[in-house]
């Protein structure tokens, strides 16, 4: 008979408070932001007029009236919010009366302050993957519930004090480059290279590798390989080479894989090209590419894991199908894979079928393949099952079509397209995929970590989809 509270997307887990009564929120977001709210009477807190403390539509952002966020973070920080518990136990006192809560997408888990009616920053307390709920005993111990190795409940507990490392701000802090300026890895650290790189809007990417010693990667025929711990892969972008102007780096990566699981750092290069600099959250460059002036986004600490996922393996390019092949490396002509096994890197069983990804430009490939290479290498990562992605569907090369779900109706929006399918046999200008890889709005493929839509895989895939005669049916 009573509307209590409304203007919420998609409360993913609230609780009353068990000492003061006070009911909190967290909020799934939307494009941007997650957010947390303290509701103590009825009102309106704001969706979709704002996201988070922001406009979400700027064509009505009328905010009087409406019961803000008592605490927001944006996407750079984490993806998808579960809410938890007010802390009133006896075994954590440094916690008592704090708000806990947790991101399924980046494992992350803070507090924050209840006191008080306005916005209030958090505190990181600890990670813990895929947490989809708290929980709390008689006495007030925590408990979370989490599909981690299978489906699991962790406890809440104090930590062994250690002795903080202070982490490397600069690149020529890490150990990985003899000879920062020059670009020149230390030894033990290994380029590498890929069949069909992941689009970086037109830069140049430089690869390397470093094992813990006596370590090597698990070979799988399909999918990533399993690395170990210890393990360093180093990506440097550039602009690339144009007129008399030379290339510039612009970002060095590293994905390290920890004992807690895989984490990501960007350093940015200075302008004198002598050093890179650690980078906190994320930040906008402005590059040069082919004497056009674009922006370059630096990612978070945590946007690499968008991309990175458990489902996808967490190391793209350290696959079978990226490293097979002939490559020239060091100014040498190299078999790649079997040149890794050679050294001790990695074993490849008897008998294992080394298929490799067709290279950008080689027209001797058949285009199904390609237009399928192209969408396993820069979509499939979260299009797979267990992937991050809404549209339930497998872009992966090895899925056959008639099990990809790809035949159907789009579930995430036909953008205005009539009869539109995801893919539509024979009609290119009726598929969503493609017309999502062919724009670079709030609706564009992939939403993140591109800025320019790469025209030559439209034009692939196009090429594919109009030539297609009929989508096979089947079970995604």
């Amino acid at each position: 008979p009573e509307v209590w509270a409304w203007g919420l997307r998609n409360v993913w887990r609230m609780a009353f408070d068990r000492r003061t009564g006070v009911l909190w929120a967290s909020d799934v977001g939307q494009n941007a932001y997650e957010e947390i709210h303290r509701i103590t009477g009825p009102g309106n807190f704001g969706w979709k007029i704002r996201e988070g403390f922001e406009c979400y539509n700027a064509r009505n952002c009328e905010s009087e009236g409406l019961i803000p966020p008592v605490h927001a973070y944006d996407h750079g920080q984490g993806e998808s919010i579960t809410g938890g518990v007010v802390y009133r136990g006896g075994r954590l006192p440094e916690l008592w009366g704090k708000y806990l809560f947790a991101d399924y997408d980046t494992a992350r888990v803070w507090v924050i302050d209840t006191d008080g009616d306005g916005p209030r920053d958090s505190q990181l307390i600890g990670t813990q993957a895929r947490v989809t709920s708290f929980g709390e005993d008689a006495v007030g111990r925590v408990y979370m519930t989490t599909f981690i190795n299978g489906q699991s409940i962790v406890r809440l507990r104090r930590r062994a004090a250690v002795e903080p490392v202070e982490f490397p701000q600069r690149l020529s802090q890490t150990g990985c480059f003899a000879d920062v300026p020059n670009h020149v890895v230390a030894p033990g650290v290994l380029p590498y290279a890929v069949n069909l790189p992941f689009w970086s809007d037109g830069l140049e990417k430089s690869r390397f590798v470093a094992f813990p010693p006596g370590e090597r990667a698990e070979f799988r025929a399909q999918g990533s390989f399993g690395m170990p711990v210890g393990t360093v892969l180093i990506k440097t972008f550039s602009t690339p080479a144009f007129g008399g102007t030379p290339a510039r780096r612009i970002e060095t990566r590293m994905w390290t894989r920890l004992a807690s699981g895989w984490r990501g750092f960007t350093w940015k290069w200075n302008n004198e090209q002598t050093d890179a600099v650690l980078v906190d959250g994320r930040e906008n460059v402005a590059v040069n590419v082919g004497g056009e002036q674009r922006q370059w986004l630096l990612p978070s600490r945590t946007d690499c894991e968008r991309c990175h996922t458990e489902a996808a393996g967490y190391t793209l390019g350290w696959a079978a199908r990226q490293l097979h092949g002939v490559f020239s490396i060091n100014g040498d002509r190299v078999d790649q894979l079997r040149a890794l096994a050679a050294a001790g890197y990695l074993v490849i069983p008897d008998g294992a079928e080394l298929v490799a990804h067709p290279r950008p430009g080689d027209e001797a490939v058949p285009l199904t393949t390609r237009a399928r290479a192209v969408l396993h290498v820069n979509c499939a990562n979260c299009h797979q099952p267990g992937g991050f992605a809404n549209a339930q569907i497998d872009l992966r090369l090895q899925t056959d079509l008639a099990r990809t779900g790809v035949c159907a109706e789009p579930g995430q929006g036909d953008l205005g397209i009539q009869n539109a399918r995801i893919v539509a046999a024979g009609s290119s200008e009726r598929s969503v995929l493609l017309q999502r890889m062919n724009r670079r709005d709030g609706k564009g493929m992939p939403p993140f970590g591109s800025n320019v839509p790469n025209t030559e895989a439209v034009d692939i895939v196009r090429a594919w989809i109009d030539g297609l005669e009929a989508c096979p049916e089947g079970n995604p």
